[in-house]
Protein backbone atom coordinates (compact mmCIF):
# COMPACT_ATOMS: atom_id res chain seq x y z
CA UNK A 1 0.00 0.00 0.00
CA UNK A 2 1.41 3.83 -1.29
CA UNK A 3 2.69 5.74 1.75
CA UNK A 4 0.31 9.11 1.45
CA UNK A 5 2.18 12.20 2.58
CA UNK A 6 3.11 13.07 6.05
CA UNK A 7 3.71 16.48 7.71
CA UNK A 8 6.86 16.90 9.22
CA UNK A 9 5.94 16.56 12.93
CA UNK A 10 3.89 13.42 12.48
CA UNK A 11 7.08 11.86 10.58
CA UNK A 12 9.14 13.11 13.60
CA UNK A 13 6.88 10.36 16.02
CA UNK A 14 7.09 7.62 13.61
CA UNK A 15 10.99 8.16 13.51
CA UNK A 16 11.05 8.20 17.54
CA UNK A 17 8.53 5.45 17.64
CA UNK A 18 10.87 3.39 15.35
CA UNK A 19 14.00 4.51 17.31
CA UNK A 20 12.55 3.08 20.49
CA UNK A 21 11.74 0.03 18.87
CA UNK A 22 15.72 -0.32 17.65
CA UNK A 23 17.24 1.35 20.94
CA UNK A 24 17.57 -2.59 22.44
CA UNK A 25 20.00 -3.33 19.22
CA UNK A 26 23.21 -4.84 19.92
CA UNK A 27 26.23 -4.90 17.80
CA UNK A 28 26.12 -7.10 15.05
CA UNK A 29 28.32 -9.87 13.92
CA UNK A 30 31.53 -9.57 11.67
CA UNK A 31 31.87 -9.45 8.04
CA UNK A 32 29.70 -6.42 7.56
CA UNK A 33 31.58 -4.64 4.67
CA UNK A 34 29.65 -3.81 1.82
CA UNK A 35 29.93 -2.13 -1.39
CA UNK A 36 26.79 0.72 -1.94
CA UNK A 37 26.62 2.18 -4.96
CA UNK A 38 26.85 5.42 -5.02
CA UNK A 39 23.20 6.50 -6.51
CA UNK A 40 21.67 4.54 -2.90
CA UNK A 41 23.86 7.03 -0.78
CA UNK A 42 21.35 10.22 -1.71
CA UNK A 43 17.83 7.98 -2.78
CA UNK A 44 15.32 10.10 -2.27
CA UNK A 45 11.28 9.04 -2.21
CA UNK A 46 9.38 10.29 -5.08
CA UNK A 47 6.69 12.71 -4.59
CA UNK A 48 4.28 11.31 -2.29
CA UNK A 49 6.33 8.87 -1.12
CA UNK A 50 8.83 8.19 2.50
CA UNK A 51 11.61 6.19 3.50
CA UNK A 52 11.88 4.72 7.02
CA UNK A 53 14.89 4.28 8.96
CA UNK A 54 14.21 0.37 8.86
CA UNK A 55 13.19 0.10 5.74
CA UNK A 56 17.64 1.87 4.77
CA UNK A 57 18.51 -0.56 7.63
CA UNK A 58 16.54 -3.85 5.72
CA UNK A 59 17.11 -2.41 2.36
CA UNK A 60 21.24 -2.15 3.49
CA UNK A 61 21.27 -5.29 4.86
CA UNK A 62 19.28 -7.56 1.40
CA UNK A 63 22.18 -6.12 -0.74
CA UNK A 64 25.17 -7.56 2.11
CA UNK A 65 23.26 -10.93 1.79
CA UNK A 66 22.46 -10.56 -2.58
CA UNK A 67 26.12 -9.53 -2.97
CA UNK A 68 27.27 -12.72 -1.21
CA UNK A 69 24.96 -14.59 -2.90
CA UNK A 70 25.75 -13.76 -6.71
CA UNK A 71 23.67 -14.33 -9.61
CA UNK A 72 23.27 -16.95 -11.83
CA UNK A 73 21.45 -17.18 -15.28
CA UNK A 74 18.16 -17.66 -14.73
CA UNK A 75 17.91 -16.67 -11.06
CA UNK A 76 15.12 -14.81 -10.72
CA UNK A 77 15.31 -13.91 -6.26
CA UNK A 78 17.60 -13.99 -4.00
CA UNK A 79 16.53 -15.43 -0.22
CA UNK A 80 18.00 -15.87 3.23
CA UNK A 81 16.25 -17.66 6.71
CA UNK A 82 14.51 -14.36 7.96
CA UNK A 83 15.93 -14.73 11.74
CA UNK A 84 19.64 -14.36 9.93
CA UNK A 85 18.24 -11.60 8.12
CA UNK A 86 17.00 -10.13 11.33
CA UNK A 87 20.30 -11.04 13.11
CA UNK A 88 22.17 -9.36 10.85
CA UNK A 89 20.03 -5.98 10.72
CA UNK A 90 20.24 -6.53 14.50
CA UNK A 91 16.72 -6.06 14.45
CA UNK A 92 15.57 -7.39 18.14
CA UNK A 93 11.75 -6.24 18.65
CA UNK A 94 9.06 -8.93 18.13
CA UNK A 95 7.31 -6.64 16.06
CA UNK A 96 7.26 -8.11 12.81
CA UNK A 97 4.85 -5.64 11.49
CA UNK A 98 6.92 -2.95 10.98
CA UNK A 99 9.29 -5.61 9.22
CA UNK A 100 6.30 -6.60 6.97
CA UNK A 101 5.12 -2.96 6.15
CA UNK A 102 8.69 -2.11 5.76
CA UNK A 103 8.93 -5.07 2.69
CA UNK A 104 5.84 -3.76 1.52
CA UNK A 105 6.58 -0.09 1.25
CA UNK A 106 10.47 -1.00 -0.86
CA UNK A 107 8.54 -2.68 -3.16
CA UNK A 108 5.59 -0.13 -3.80
CA UNK A 109 7.22 3.19 -2.81
CA UNK A 110 9.12 4.94 -5.88
CA UNK A 111 12.73 5.97 -4.98
CA UNK A 112 14.81 8.29 -7.39
CA UNK A 113 17.92 6.72 -7.42
CA UNK A 114 20.78 9.89 -7.66
CA UNK A 115 24.61 10.29 -6.35
CA UNK A 116 25.58 13.57 -4.35
CA UNK A 117 28.26 13.89 -7.30
CA UNK A 118 26.44 15.17 -10.26
CA UNK A 119 27.06 13.49 -13.38
CA UNK A 120 28.15 10.31 -11.50
CA UNK A 121 26.33 6.84 -10.85
CA UNK A 122 24.38 4.84 -13.14
CA UNK A 123 21.06 7.22 -13.57
CA UNK A 124 18.71 4.05 -12.33
CA UNK A 125 15.59 6.28 -12.48
CA UNK A 126 12.61 6.03 -11.05
CA UNK A 127 12.16 2.31 -9.16
CA UNK A 128 10.95 0.91 -6.26
CA UNK A 129 13.67 -0.27 -3.29
CA UNK A 130 13.44 -3.91 -4.58
CA UNK A 131 10.84 -5.67 -6.86
CA UNK A 132 9.17 -8.08 -5.02
CA UNK A 133 9.30 -9.44 -1.32
CA UNK A 134 7.89 -12.58 -0.26
CA UNK A 135 7.97 -14.03 3.79
CA UNK A 136 7.68 -18.18 3.39
CA UNK A 137 6.83 -19.63 6.43
CA UNK A 138 7.03 -23.68 7.15
CA UNK A 139 7.30 -25.89 9.97
CA UNK A 140 11.32 -25.17 9.74
CA UNK A 141 10.64 -21.08 10.08
CA UNK A 142 10.43 -18.69 7.62
CA UNK A 143 12.48 -17.48 4.66
CA UNK A 144 12.54 -13.75 3.07
CA UNK A 145 12.84 -13.95 -0.58
CA UNK A 146 13.39 -11.11 -2.65
CA UNK A 147 14.06 -9.68 -6.13
CA UNK A 148 15.92 -6.60 -7.90
CA UNK A 149 14.63 -4.95 -11.33
CA UNK A 150 16.95 -6.20 -13.87
CA UNK A 151 18.41 -2.34 -14.53
CA UNK A 152 18.68 -2.24 -10.73
CA UNK A 153 20.32 -5.90 -9.89
CA UNK A 154 24.08 -5.59 -11.81
CA UNK A 155 24.67 -2.34 -10.14
CA UNK A 156 23.72 -3.70 -6.92
CA UNK A 157 26.05 -6.73 -7.42
CA UNK A 158 28.87 -5.31 -8.98
CA UNK A 159 29.01 -1.49 -8.15
CA UNK A 160 31.12 1.05 -9.51
CA UNK A 161 31.44 3.71 -8.90
CA UNK A 162 30.83 2.95 -5.18
CA UNK A 163 31.43 3.53 -1.62
CA UNK A 164 32.76 1.61 0.88
CA UNK A 165 30.38 1.01 4.03
CA UNK A 166 29.70 -1.53 6.75
CA UNK A 167 26.58 -2.84 8.46
CA UNK A 168 28.05 -1.89 11.95
CA UNK A 169 26.98 1.82 11.79
CA UNK A 170 23.61 1.13 11.63
CA UNK A 171 23.97 0.07 14.96
CA UNK A 172 25.55 2.94 15.63
CA UNK A 173 23.19 5.46 14.08
CA UNK A 174 19.34 5.41 14.95
CA UNK A 175 17.82 8.07 12.75
CA UNK A 176 17.35 8.18 8.94
CA UNK A 177 18.76 11.51 8.87
CA UNK A 178 21.92 10.40 10.79
CA UNK A 179 22.70 7.21 8.36
CA UNK A 180 21.58 8.73 5.24
CA UNK A 181 24.54 11.79 6.37
CA UNK A 182 27.09 9.46 7.32
CA UNK A 183 26.48 7.54 4.27
CA UNK A 184 27.01 10.75 2.05
CA UNK A 185 29.73 12.59 4.29
CA UNK A 186 31.91 9.10 4.46
CA UNK A 187 32.32 9.38 0.46
CA UNK A 188 34.19 12.30 0.37
CA UNK A 189 35.80 11.76 3.55
CA UNK A 190 39.06 10.89 1.91
CA UNK A 191 38.66 14.04 -0.40
CA UNK A 192 41.61 16.96 -0.03
CA UNK A 193 38.75 19.17 1.39
CA UNK A 194 36.43 16.78 2.95
CA UNK A 195 33.68 18.70 1.50
CA UNK A 196 30.70 17.16 -0.22
CA UNK A 197 29.05 18.70 -3.24
CA UNK A 198 27.41 21.92 -2.87
CA UNK A 199 23.39 21.34 -3.37
CA UNK A 200 20.55 23.52 -2.62
CA UNK A 201 19.10 22.82 0.81
CA UNK A 202 15.81 21.45 -0.79
CA UNK A 203 17.90 18.68 -2.10
CA UNK A 204 19.22 17.76 0.79
CA UNK A 205 15.77 17.84 2.60
CA UNK A 206 14.21 14.19 1.25
CA UNK A 207 17.40 13.06 1.08
CA UNK A 208 17.98 13.34 4.71
CA UNK A 209 14.28 13.11 6.11
CA UNK A 210 13.73 10.54 3.72
CA UNK A 211 9.66 12.49 3.31
CA UNK A 212 9.20 13.50 -0.32
CA UNK A 213 6.69 15.86 0.59
CA UNK A 214 6.34 19.05 -0.91
CA UNK A 215 6.38 22.42 1.31
CA UNK A 216 5.89 26.35 1.01
CA UNK A 217 6.47 28.05 3.42
CA UNK A 218 9.50 30.45 4.12
CA UNK A 219 10.48 28.97 7.80
CA UNK A 220 11.12 25.80 5.85
CA UNK A 221 14.61 25.71 6.25
CA UNK A 222 14.87 26.51 9.80
CA UNK A 223 12.76 23.86 10.78
CA UNK A 224 13.99 21.25 8.17
CA UNK A 225 17.82 22.59 10.04
CA UNK A 226 16.49 22.05 13.41
CA UNK A 227 14.99 19.00 13.51
CA UNK A 228 16.97 16.91 11.23
CA UNK A 229 20.09 18.61 10.25
CA UNK A 230 21.72 19.40 13.29
CA UNK A 231 20.06 16.18 15.38
CA UNK A 232 22.07 14.51 12.33
CA UNK A 233 25.71 16.05 12.46
CA UNK A 234 25.33 15.49 16.46
CA UNK A 235 24.51 11.68 16.53
CA UNK A 236 27.19 11.57 14.28
CA UNK A 237 29.46 13.70 15.76
CA UNK A 238 28.95 11.58 19.30
CA UNK A 239 28.80 7.67 18.11
CA UNK A 240 31.06 7.70 15.25
CA UNK A 241 34.92 8.10 14.15
CA UNK A 242 33.59 11.33 11.94
CA UNK A 243 33.71 14.91 12.51
CA UNK A 244 30.68 16.61 10.65
CA UNK A 245 30.61 19.88 9.92
CA UNK A 246 27.53 21.86 8.36
CA UNK A 247 28.61 24.90 5.92
CA UNK A 248 25.97 27.30 4.36
CA UNK A 249 25.83 29.43 1.82
CA UNK A 250 23.63 32.35 1.16
CA UNK A 251 21.98 34.80 -1.09
CA UNK A 252 21.35 37.80 1.08
CA UNK A 253 19.52 36.82 4.78
CA UNK A 254 17.91 33.66 3.08
CA UNK A 255 20.33 30.22 3.12
CA UNK A 256 20.23 28.66 -0.21
CA UNK A 257 22.80 25.86 -0.59
CA UNK A 258 24.54 23.28 1.70
CA UNK A 259 27.70 21.83 2.52
CA UNK A 260 29.03 19.27 4.82
CA UNK A 261 32.37 18.64 5.65
CA UNK A 262 33.63 15.67 7.32
CA UNK A 263 37.03 14.82 9.55
CA UNK A 264 38.36 11.61 11.31
CA UNK A 265 38.40 12.19 14.61
CA UNK A 266 42.02 11.72 16.39
CA UNK A 267 42.72 8.52 18.41
CA UNK A 268 38.91 7.45 17.91
CA UNK A 269 38.72 3.86 19.79
CA UNK A 270 35.04 2.48 19.73
CA UNK A 271 34.42 -0.26 21.55
CA UNK A 272 35.35 -3.27 19.19
CA UNK A 273 32.00 -4.40 17.71
CA UNK A 274 32.26 -6.44 14.94
CA UNK A 275 34.75 -9.47 15.77
CA UNK A 276 33.04 -11.73 17.62
CA UNK A 277 36.11 -14.59 18.14
CA UNK A 278 38.94 -14.71 21.17
CA UNK A 279 41.09 -15.16 18.37
CA UNK A 280 40.10 -12.47 16.32
CA UNK A 281 40.13 -9.65 19.31
CA UNK A 282 43.68 -11.13 19.48
CA UNK A 283 44.73 -10.21 16.23
CA UNK A 284 42.46 -6.59 15.89
CA UNK A 285 44.93 -5.87 19.35
CA UNK A 286 48.36 -7.10 17.63
CA UNK A 287 47.23 -4.89 15.14
CA UNK A 288 46.08 -1.68 17.22
CA UNK A 289 49.68 -2.20 19.41
CA UNK A 290 51.62 -2.29 16.09
CA UNK A 291 49.84 1.24 15.20
CA UNK A 292 46.93 0.02 13.20
CA UNK A 293 43.47 2.04 14.00
CA UNK A 294 40.98 -0.02 15.55
CA UNK A 295 38.84 0.71 12.25
CA UNK A 296 41.42 -0.46 9.69
CA UNK A 297 42.25 -3.37 11.68
CA UNK A 298 38.62 -4.58 11.53
CA UNK A 299 38.27 -4.05 7.84
CA UNK A 300 42.10 -5.78 7.21
CA UNK A 301 40.13 -8.51 9.15
CA UNK A 302 36.84 -8.37 7.25
CA UNK A 303 38.93 -8.46 3.82
CA UNK A 304 41.43 -10.98 4.84
CA UNK A 305 40.20 -12.95 7.58
CA UNK A 306 42.18 -13.91 10.61
CA UNK A 307 45.03 -16.51 9.56
CA UNK A 308 46.12 -13.80 5.98
CA UNK A 309 45.90 -10.87 8.59
CA UNK A 310 47.82 -13.07 11.34
CA UNK A 311 50.61 -13.54 8.91
CA UNK A 312 50.67 -9.74 7.63
CA UNK A 313 51.06 -8.58 10.99
CA UNK A 314 53.80 -10.98 11.66
CA UNK A 315 55.71 -9.37 9.04
CA UNK A 316 55.16 -5.91 9.71
CA UNK A 317 56.01 -6.72 13.59
CA UNK A 318 59.20 -8.59 12.52
CA UNK A 319 60.01 -4.87 10.01
CA UNK A 320 59.23 -2.53 12.94
CA UNK A 321 61.61 -4.98 15.70
CA UNK A 322 64.32 -4.37 12.88
CA UNK A 323 67.38 -2.72 14.45
CA UNK A 324 69.31 -0.48 12.32
CA UNK A 325 66.15 0.27 9.80
CA UNK A 326 63.93 3.51 9.39
CA UNK A 327 61.14 3.34 11.31
CA UNK A 328 57.91 2.34 9.90
CA UNK A 329 56.23 5.45 8.99
CA UNK A 330 52.94 4.34 7.79
CA UNK A 331 51.78 0.75 9.52
CA UNK A 332 48.62 0.88 7.88
CA UNK A 333 49.90 1.36 3.99
CA UNK A 334 52.93 -1.13 5.01
CA UNK A 335 50.15 -3.20 5.99
CA UNK A 336 48.06 -3.15 3.06
CA UNK A 337 51.28 -3.77 1.02
CA UNK A 338 52.03 -7.34 2.82
CA UNK A 339 48.93 -8.45 2.14
CA UNK A 340 47.96 -7.94 -1.18
CA UNK A 341 51.31 -8.98 -2.29
CA UNK A 342 50.78 -12.64 0.49
CA UNK A 343 52.35 -15.21 -0.79
CA UNK A 344 49.79 -18.62 -1.63
CA UNK A 345 50.76 -22.44 -1.74
CA UNK A 346 50.44 -23.98 -4.87
CA UNK A 347 47.35 -25.65 -3.76
CA UNK A 348 45.98 -22.50 -2.62
CA UNK A 349 47.04 -20.38 -5.76
CA UNK A 350 45.44 -23.33 -8.01
CA UNK A 351 42.24 -22.62 -6.18
CA UNK A 352 41.80 -19.38 -6.32
CA UNK A 353 42.35 -19.20 -10.12
CA UNK A 354 40.01 -21.57 -10.68
CA UNK A 355 37.50 -19.08 -9.26
CA UNK A 356 38.47 -16.26 -10.53
CA UNK A 357 38.09 -17.99 -14.01
CA UNK A 358 34.67 -19.57 -13.24
CA UNK A 359 33.78 -15.87 -11.65
CA UNK A 360 35.21 -14.59 -14.92
CA UNK A 361 32.89 -16.76 -17.00
CA UNK A 362 29.88 -16.21 -14.55
CA UNK A 363 29.95 -12.82 -14.95
CA UNK A 364 30.49 -12.66 -18.84
CA UNK A 365 26.83 -14.75 -19.18
CA UNK A 366 25.40 -12.69 -16.96
CA UNK A 367 26.07 -9.69 -19.12
CA UNK A 368 25.12 -11.58 -22.10
CA UNK A 369 21.88 -11.84 -20.84
CA UNK A 370 21.61 -8.70 -19.46
CA UNK A 371 22.28 -8.01 -22.60
CA UNK A 372 19.75 -10.19 -24.35
CA UNK A 373 17.11 -9.96 -22.33
CA UNK A 374 17.64 -5.32 -23.01
CA UNK A 375 17.49 -6.35 -26.88
CA UNK A 376 14.35 -8.54 -26.44
CA UNK A 377 12.45 -5.50 -24.37
CA UNK A 378 13.83 -2.85 -26.86
CA UNK A 379 12.22 -5.79 -29.64
CA UNK A 380 8.95 -5.32 -27.93
CA UNK A 381 8.92 -2.18 -27.88
CA UNK A 382 9.57 -1.15 -31.66
CA UNK A 383 6.93 -4.23 -32.78
CA UNK A 384 4.68 -2.03 -30.24
CA UNK A 385 5.51 1.32 -31.69
CA UNK A 386 5.11 -0.36 -35.34
CA UNK A 387 1.18 -1.50 -34.34
CA UNK A 388 -2.01 -0.12 -35.99
CA UNK A 389 -4.04 1.89 -33.36
CA UNK A 390 -6.53 -0.88 -32.90
CA UNK A 391 -3.29 -3.48 -31.46
CA UNK A 392 -2.12 -0.43 -29.37
CA UNK A 393 -5.23 0.44 -27.78
CA UNK A 394 -5.90 -3.53 -26.91
CA UNK A 395 -1.90 -3.76 -25.74
CA UNK A 396 -2.52 -0.81 -23.35
CA UNK A 397 -5.75 -2.05 -22.08
CA UNK A 398 -4.15 -5.19 -21.48
CA UNK A 399 -1.52 -3.74 -19.76
CA UNK A 400 -3.55 -1.36 -17.21
CA UNK A 401 -5.67 -4.49 -16.28
CA UNK A 402 -2.74 -6.85 -15.81
CA UNK A 403 -0.08 -4.88 -14.79
CA UNK A 404 -1.74 -1.41 -13.46
CA UNK A 405 -4.35 -2.32 -11.56
CA UNK A 406 -2.60 -5.04 -9.80
CA UNK A 407 0.22 -2.82 -8.68
CA UNK A 408 0.76 -0.13 -6.48
CA UNK A 409 -1.51 2.83 -6.78
CA UNK A 410 2.05 5.60 -6.94
CA UNK A 411 2.64 3.48 -10.90
CA UNK A 412 -0.83 3.90 -11.77
CA UNK A 413 -1.19 7.16 -10.76
CA UNK A 414 2.33 8.17 -12.24
CA UNK A 415 1.44 6.74 -15.54
CA UNK A 416 -2.24 9.08 -15.76
CA UNK A 417 0.31 12.12 -15.52
CA UNK A 418 3.07 10.87 -17.74
CA UNK A 419 2.44 8.18 -19.66
CA UNK A 420 4.69 5.83 -20.89
CA UNK A 421 7.33 9.26 -20.92
CA UNK A 422 7.69 7.91 -17.10
CA UNK A 423 11.08 5.93 -17.17
CA UNK A 424 9.45 3.06 -14.61
CA UNK A 425 5.83 3.04 -16.42
CA UNK A 426 7.73 2.68 -19.88
CA UNK A 427 10.30 -0.05 -18.57
CA UNK A 428 6.88 -2.27 -17.27
CA UNK A 429 5.00 -1.75 -20.50
CA UNK A 430 8.34 -3.11 -21.85
CA UNK A 431 8.31 -6.25 -19.95
CA UNK A 432 4.46 -6.52 -20.07
CA UNK A 433 4.97 -6.40 -24.22
CA UNK A 434 7.90 -8.82 -24.11
CA UNK A 435 5.27 -11.60 -22.58
CA UNK A 436 3.14 -10.63 -24.69
CA UNK A 437 5.22 -11.13 -28.08
CA UNK A 438 7.88 -13.48 -26.87
CA UNK A 439 5.91 -15.80 -23.90
CA UNK A 440 6.82 -15.64 -20.51
CA UNK A 441 10.08 -17.48 -21.01
CA UNK A 442 11.10 -14.69 -22.57
CA UNK A 443 13.63 -13.73 -19.59
CA UNK A 444 15.01 -17.57 -19.32
CA UNK A 445 16.61 -18.37 -23.37
CA UNK A 446 18.49 -21.79 -23.00
CA UNK A 447 22.36 -21.80 -24.33
CA UNK A 448 21.33 -22.25 -27.83
CA UNK A 449 19.24 -19.52 -27.86
CA UNK A 450 21.83 -17.46 -25.92
CA UNK A 451 24.65 -18.33 -28.22
CA UNK A 452 22.89 -17.12 -31.91
CA UNK A 453 22.27 -13.70 -29.58
CA UNK A 454 26.12 -13.62 -28.44
CA UNK A 455 26.86 -14.54 -32.10
CA UNK A 456 24.80 -11.86 -34.06
CA UNK A 457 25.19 -9.61 -31.26
CA UNK A 458 28.91 -9.41 -31.91
CA UNK A 459 28.52 -9.72 -35.65
CA UNK A 460 26.43 -5.65 -35.18
CA UNK A 461 28.72 -4.83 -32.65
CA UNK A 462 31.62 -4.84 -35.56
CA UNK A 463 29.25 -3.45 -38.19
CA UNK A 464 28.80 -0.52 -36.15
CA UNK A 465 32.23 -0.11 -35.84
Amino acid sequence: MLKTKTPDQEALNLAEAEEEVLSASTPASSGNVLKKPVDTLAMAPAEGGRITVIERRLYFTLIWFAQRQGWQIGQESFSAPLSEVLKKMNYKSRNMKLIRDALTSMTTTPVEWQSPTAGEGSNWGVSGMISHAEIISNRLGSTLEWSYSPKVRPEILNPFPFARGSLEVQDLLKTHAGLALYDIVTRYLSSATGLTPRRHWSWWRPVLTGNADSMDSAIEFKSFNRDYVKKAINEINSKTSVNVELITHKAGPKVVDLQFRATRKKNYKPPLQNINTESGLKEIGRAIALGITQKQAELFFDEHGENTLSKGLDVLAERIAKPGLRSVEKPKQYLEKVLENHPTDAQTGALIDTQKEQAREKQKRIELLEQYRANRLQDAWELYQESNDSDKTFLVEQFVMQVLDKGPESTKRLYEQKGFQATSVRSLMKTSLAEHYFGEGWKTPNDDVLFRFALNFIKTEDSGK
